[in-house]
């Protein structure tokens, strides 16, 4: 993640997993731009797992 970018601010950043957007399991880049791309000027959660297996939530907003 670009530093001091909307995404960055949240906590996202290098090693991360984004395993669910949207409360829908992500299997690949694709499905993840389609999942973005419709929540344009909205808010999208995320469920990223680190490299020890400990997830978390994060919630951003997706400018339109």
């Amino acid at each position: 993640m670009k530093p001091y970018s909307l995404a960055y601010d949240q906590g996202l950043g290098k090693g991360l997993v984004i395993t669910k957007a949207d409360r829908k399991d992500v299997s690949s880049v694709a499905e993840l731009e389609r999942i973005i791309s419709s929540k344009k000027g909205k808010a999208v959660l995320l469920e990223v797992a680190d490299s020890q297996g400990n997830s978390r939530y994060v919630g951003i907003e997706v400018p339109d």
